[in-house]
C-alpha cells in the first residue's frame, strides 16, 4: 500500500542489513560497565569468579542502582561465522552504581536517578546485543514525485552504522532532517526492511 500525501510526494524509507563496519557500542562513553563471561564478545572486564559468584557478589550490593543482562540471540559473528552460543544464552551483565548515575543525571532524586539509569542500562544492553548479532543497519530515504507524468525516485536522506531496525529506538530517526521526522511520526512513509 503506497501512501500518498496531499503535496503528491510519497516517502519511502529502505533499511538494509549489513551486519559489519559498525563501531563497537563499549568504545564510546558508557553509563554502564560490561562484564562479559565471553571471549567471542568481550566486555569492558572480565570477572574471575564464575556468573553467579559474581551476581551474587557484585548486583546484591547497595551501590549498584541499575543492571541489564546481555543475552543476544541468534548469535553470528560479524564475519557471518555462528559462534556457538545457544538461543537467548546470557553472556554477560551490564550495570552501573549509585556514584555515576548521580554524575550523569544528576536529578535529586534517587527514585528518578534510578528509572533514567535503567533505561539507558537496558539500551546498552540492548545495542551491544544488536551489535554481536551484526544486527546493523544503513538506510535510504526516498522521495517519489511525479515529474512531468512521470514517476521520480530521489534520495533525500541517508545515514549508516545503527544498531537494531527501529528507528525511533536506534538513532536513526534523529538523523532525519525534521519535516521527515514529522512524516514518519505521521505515518506518512512506507518502511522497507531488508535483511
Amino acid at each position: 500500500m503506497r501512501i500518498t500525501l496531499t503535496h503528491d510526494i510519497a516517502y519511502s524509507l529502505l533499511m538494509f542489513r549489513r551486519g559489519a563496519n559498525a563501531a563497537d557500542p563499549r568504545t564510546r562513553t558508557n553509563l554502564g560497565t560490561m562484564v562479559s563471561w565471553s571471549d567471542r564478545a568481550p566486555g569492558d572486564r572480565r570477572p574471575a569468579a564464575s556468573m553467579r559468584e559474581w551476581c551474587d557478589a557484585t548486583l546484591r550490593q547497595r551501590n549498584i542502582c541499575a543492571w541489564a543482562p546481555v543475552a543476544p540471540s541468534n548469535i553470528v559473528s560479524r564475519d557471518q561465522v555462528r559462534v556457538g552460543f545457544t538461543e537467548n544464552a546470557q553472556i554477560g551483565w551490564v550495570y552501573c552504581t549509585w556514584s555515576k548515575a548521580r554524575r550523569w543525571f544528576n536529578t535529586g532524586s534517587a527514585l528518578d536517578t534510578q528509572r533514567r539509569a535503567e533505561h539507558v542500562i537496558r539500551a546498552e544492553a540492548r545495542d551491544y546485543e544488536a551489535y554481536i548479532v551484526g544486527d546493523i543497519y544503513r538506510y535510504m530515504i526516498f522521495a517519489d514525485k511525479v515529474r512531468w507524468h512521470r514517476p521520480l525516485q530521489v534520495v533525500v536522506a541517508r545515514g549508516d552504522g545503527f544498531l537494531g531496525s527501529e528507528p525511533d529506538l536506534n538513532g536513526m530517526l534523529e538523523t532525519f532532517p525534521q519535516y521527515l521526522q514529522d512524516e514518519f511520526h505521521n505515518y506518512n512513509m512506507q518502511i522497507h526492511v531488508h535483511a
